[in-house]
């Protein structure tokens, strides 16, 4: 069964990556406010780097290029997709498609930024999954980064290696780090 590794990465050591991960906030974040304000919408609907749809608290106007308003329940919430058949819903469908990927890009921006972006497939709590690695940035500038760890019955990847900690890394307890980040830390990306 993988397993998770927790560890806590000094302040000075994450200045940069930090700095790196608050520019793709800002730039997701300001793509993603213009695409709502634009299109009068509450909220998107998104799935990785994907946007499906974007969705409104209430029932919104047709939007020309899109589908017919449809309410979702169990998200509670109306939704509208982009009709890539018409030129206006390919242009709706490309504008959402650059801010899911700036999204995502800041999703993983800090990972990336301090070198531990990977993950591990194998079984966790008797399903297969992709364990991911996360860090989670701390109010004083210090990192707390969880890392899968694959069980030695776990076939290899075909390419690439599993994420290692910086060699200034100092490994906690999964207590500490979910006492740390303030809330429950689960592992399973599925």
């Amino acid at each position: 069964m993988a397993s998770l590794k927790f560890y806590i990465l000094p302040a000075d050591q994450c200045a940069k990556a930090l700095e790196l991960h608050a520019v793709a906030k800002d730039d997701a974040l300001s793509a993603k406010r213009a695409l709502l304000e634009k299109y009068s919408a509450d909220a998107i609907l998104r799935s990785g780097a994907h946007i499906e749809a974007l969705a409104w608290r209430e029932k919104p106007v047709a939007l020309t290029g899109f589908t017919v308003p449809r309410f979702d329940p169990k998200q509670g919430v109306w939704l509208q997709k982009p009709k890539k058949n018409t030129l206006r819903g390919k242009q709706a469908a490309q504008e959402m498609d650059e801010v899911g990927e700036l999204l995502e890009i800041w999703q993983w921006s800090l990972e990336r930024a301090l070198g531990v972006h990977g993950s591990v497939f194998g079984y966790y709590h008797g399903s297969r999954v992709f364990l991911n690695s996360v860090a989670r940035p701390l109010k004083d500038g210090r990192v707390v980064l969880s890392l899968p760890v694959r069980d030695k019955q776990d076939a290899e990847r075909s390419s690439g290696a599993d994420p290692v900690a910086p060699p200034f890394a100092v490994e906690i307890s999964h207590t500490e780090a979910e006492r740390l980040v303030g809330e429950p830390i689960v592992g399973i990306t599925a």
